[in-house]
């Protein structure tokens, strides 16, 4: 393959020649030619990256004379200097300079083409359609100097004989939509201005892909009338929305401003000095702006100009609010927009983490002040201004302190119902298992509540609270665990010191695949009440296993030495049958659970030895609640924010 490039400028005379051959592309921005600070240099280097050779031939007029102007340059040559350049009489109708790339390198087919012929890869229309987007802002931007241009894509192969197409002035689309915008730096943690303003302009090109089949959408930010930083990926997230019409429109954006001209780099495919974001109190941020800043601006503008019709923001919001317990205040708040393609995930952790950085600046202040209260004297008019000034800095940082730790309650309380009700559905990864393999579906969920043969004094993070609040304020909580060694505060053994053989012996009668364990969970209170928890796994009848709560409170009731009286107990499954539930079982009003009060007695003197209140519930119903308590957080979160605000 070979690649010629011919134009009817002004030829390669002695200042274009300098510009060639100097690599430092800043110092040619200042060269005495008309335009050349508005260019981006292909990279002379690139082309021997991918072509074994490369001519030059250029006429062009120098004092009323004519010249002519050739070179060549073929591997293995390492460098070109003025000296491979040669030089004779022209004429005055070549005018113009035409460049060469042949002798195309194997292994960069190969890299390239990917089996697929060269010529469908640079047919004319594709070169066409590229060079339009590659283009377009310097065409564009360049207007009132090019004329009415053409530019002319001629393609000539072996067997499919010669295609053309050409790019004509008329072929450039008009822009859609042109928004000045003004950029001020802010601090961070206190919003107050840093000092720097900067101007930009984003021109939006809505192209219909019926008449414009571009290969992707371009988003960029651009400098000297050229595009350097990519960012479509930022406004358009995926693969498919970037290559491909949105809404059946292509879109291309450019962001143009002075601020980004003054700080392309020398290669001009990325800015220098433009940090990510700034942090609080940098006293030397007067002249820069960041990224953050910037986006902070434009991010709303351009989500507004790619996002298709249909696009409904309040879709989004109620996810993050369903599944992540933030709030619309709780946005408004903390500034945070939501801006099409991004997922609720996504908007959550941006605002949680900002509410973090409010509550690590904070911390650092408050610190702060206690160090220099500790340092005042208390006798001077100091120490109590800094008493006040902390006083008043702590309650002004409780509103950030409370929304980051309720927050990160809500979201990780949302991921563990939703954990619990894929385990109550068989619907983990870790549950699909093999036709005739053990099943472990109530280990897996037992963990879900409170992770196995552990307690209360090794492990506190649990989730206890699926099932109540206050049993997350329990004295001891064992799971699985031997219960001899249990003691209160002051160092009281709870139980005789063979109640774990006893409880053997009871659970050796039991056939089922729990035999040979405790209870599931056991929770311990000094007021005197216990409660037991025994999981089912699904499709175990829970009616069948009544009694064993019942077996659980006497026992415990009888090696406790009467400090345990009054017993609660959860049966927990999915499958109940109801025809087994006599007595005093009483159905819940809403949901698919029972539940039974009753005395403890003792079976031969029939002496009362406490109180049991025993629940039998689904999975269900236990998501549910969880759920519903959720909701409450959510709605507390939301009016703490309303009441702030009044």
């Amino acid at each position: 393959m070979t690649v010629s490039c011919k134009d009817n400028g002004c030829g390669l005379g002695e200042d274009q020649l300098k510009a060639f051959l100097t690599k430092d592309t800043s110092y040619k921005d200042d060269l005495p030619i008309s335009g050349i600070g508005k260019c981006k240099g292909a990279g002379r280097i690139q082309f021997f990256h991918r072509f074994s050779a490369i001519s030059i031939d250029s006429t062009y007029c120098e004092g009323g004379n004519i010249i002519r102007r050739q070179m060549r340059y073929s591997d293995p040559q390492k460098q070109i200097d003025a000296g491979d350049f040669h030089s004779s009489s022209g004429s005055e109708d070549a005018i113009g300079t035409t460049i060469t790339l042949d002798q195309f390198k194997e292994s960069v087919r190969v890299r390239l083409a990917h089996g697929e012929g060269l010529s469908s890869l640079f047919s004319a229309m594709i070169l066409k359609k590229q060079m339009l987007v590659a283009f377009l802002q310097r065409l564009v931007g360049f207007d009132s100097r090019l004329g009415d241009f053409e530019i002319k894509f001629l393609t000539r192969h072996w067997e499919a004989g010669e295609q053309s197409e050409l790019l004509k002035r008329s072929d450039l689309p008009t822009v859609t939509t042109e928004r000045v915008v003004e950029v001020e730096e802010r601090d961070p943690a206190t919003g107050d201005g840093l000092g720097t303003h900067q101007r930009f302009k984003l021109s939006h090109y809505q192209l219909d892909a019926d008449q414009y089949d571009l290969p992707k959408n371009a988003i960029a930010f651009c400098a000297k009338s050229s595009p350097v930083k990519d960012v479509t990926p930022r406004y358009l997230r995926t693969r498919t929305e970037q290559n491909n019409p949105v809404g059946g429109f292509h879109h291309i954006v450019l962001i143009e401003g002075d601020y980004l001209d003054q700080r392309v780099n020398g290669q001009r495919d990325d800015f220098d000095n433009i940090p990510a974001e700034i942090p609080s109190g940098d006293m030397f941020s007067s002249e820069k702006l960041s990224y953050a800043a910037i986006y902070d601006v434009i991010d709303p503008m351009i989500a507004e100009m790619v996002a298709p019709a249909e696009w409904n923001k309040e879709e989004v919001l109620k996810e993050v609010t369903d599944q992540f317990g933030i709030s619309e205040a709780m946005l408004q708040d903390t500034s945070t927009r939501i801006v099409y393609g991004e997922p609720a995930q996504a908007v959550a952790e941006r605002v949680l983490k900002k509410y973090q950085e409010r509550v690590i600046d904070e911390t650092a202040e408050i610190f702060n002040l206690k160090e220099e209260i500790i340092k005042a004297e208390p006798d001077s008019e100091e120490f109590r201004a800094k008493i006040n000034e902390l006083s008043w800095k702590y309650t002004s940082s409780l509103k950030n302190f409370d929304m980051a730790n309720l927050s990160q309650l809500i979201v990780r309380r949302a991921a563990i119902v939703q954990i619990l009700d894929l385990a109550c559905g068989k619907h983990l990864a870790m549950q699909a298992v093999a036709d005739g393999s053990r099943r472990k579906d109530e280990r897996i969920i037992h963990s879900i509540f409170f992770p196995m043969r552990k307690d209360s004094a090794e492990f506190a993070d649990h989730d206890i609270w699926l099932l109540s609040e206050e049993y997350h304020y329990y004295d001891y909580i064992a799971s699985d665990m031997p219960l001899a060694n249990i003691v209160w505060n002051d160092g009281e053994n709870v139980f005789e010191s063979d109640i774990d053989q006893e409880f053997q012996k009871l659970l050796t009668k039991r056939a089922d695949d729990n035999g040979g364990k405790r209870p599931d969970i056991a929770l311990f209170s000094q007021e005197g009440s216990a409660i037991i928890v025994e999981f089912k796994a699904p499709g175990v009848s829970t009616d069948e296993h009544i009694g064993d709560l019942s077996e659980y409170a006497h026992l415990l009731a009888a090696k406790s030495g009467g400090k345990l009286r009054k017993f609660y107990g959860y049966l927990i499954g999915d499958t109940v049958n109801r025809l087994r539930l006599s007595g005093t079982w009483t159905p819940f009003p809403v949901g698919n659970g029972w539940f039974q009060s009753s005395p403890l007695l003792d079976p031969d003197t029939r002496k009362v030895l406490g109180e049991t209140y025993f629940e039998i519930l689904h999975f269900s119903d236990v998501i549910e609640r969880a759920k519903k308590r959720i909701g409450v957080y959510q709605n507390k979160l939301k009016l703490n924010l309303q009441r702030d605000d009044r």
